[in-house]
């Protein structure tokens, strides 16, 4: 076997040998935290709403009947309806914000009282240790929070909150935390490539009360199967695993 024949050969076992865990991210959140006052007003219309006996099937039932609906591609799930409360009067200056959001195209972050904005995409390459100790979502979002670009924290605390609420599909605090106007746009992965690797998205638009949730297997969406972050965490082990037994 001359030369060619051994560099050619070491290079089509190199293309094909799975080297370093990686974390593939697209973040796209306009966080807008609700008025103080507007969560008073909805704290104390629940209060009062509240009937003294169990008159209210109707209404569970109803409720009961927005339950999770998963198509050929993804979970999408109505949010419970908002309380009926009197809002403050409004400027009339026009809200822009879901344009200007829409057109952002440079890696971008703000954080204020009102809200919080972050639009990053990459991929980071895991640390040995790193990799050892990766046993759910959660873990990848812990890592997620410690990147900085520019001194800025790709996400903050607030955001890795309502990420891994939506994992946790836990719609009615997410309806709490976050205004309607709020956007959330994320996709993780977890692998050696994108066509190798497990991942989620979660995508709620601006002004509205649905959040669609994917489990993404080697970049396809995985259909006919209703979203459970337990299969996530048991495909991140998988690639832990395998990680952990190459070395």
């Amino acid at each position: 076997m001359n030369f060619k024949e051994i560099f050619d050969k070491q290079i089509i076992v190199e293309e094909h040998v799975r080297k370093g865990l990686k974390i593939f991210y697209e973040i796209d959140l306009n966080l807008i935290k609700p008025k103080q006052e507007e969560n008073l007003q909805n704290i104390t219309t629940q209060q009062q709403t509240q009937a003294p006996v169990q008159q209210v099937q109707p209404t569970q039932q109803i409720n009961n009947t927005q339950t999770q609906q998963t198509d050929s591609t993804t979970q999408t799930t109505e949010m419970p309806p908002e309380q009926q409360v009197q809002q403050p009067e409004q400027d009339n200056k026009p809200d822009i914000s879901g344009l200007l959001s829409s057109v952002k195209t440079e890696e971008a972050a703000e954080d204020s009282e009102e809200k919080v904005m972050r639009h990053f995409k990459g991929e980071y390459v895991c640390k040995t240790e790193q990799s050892d100790n990766i046993q759910t979502f959660d873990d990848l979002i812990s890592i997620l929070g410690d990147i900085k670009k520019d001194g800025t924290n790709i996400i903050d605390d607030f955001c890795k909150e309502i990420i891994i609420l939506c994992a946790n599909q836990n719609y009615n605090e997410i309806k709490t935390k976050l205004d309607k106007k709020s956007k959330i746009f994320v996709e993780v992965y977890f692998g050696y490539k994108k066509d190798d690797s497990v991942g989620v998205r979660f995508k709620k638009s601006e002004n509205s009360d649905s959040l669609s949730s994917s489990i993404l297997i080697d970049n396809q969406i995985v259909t006919l199967t209703k979203f459970n972050i337990d299969r996530v965490n048991q495909k991140i082990v998988e690639y832990r695993n395998y990680e952990a037994n190459k070395s």
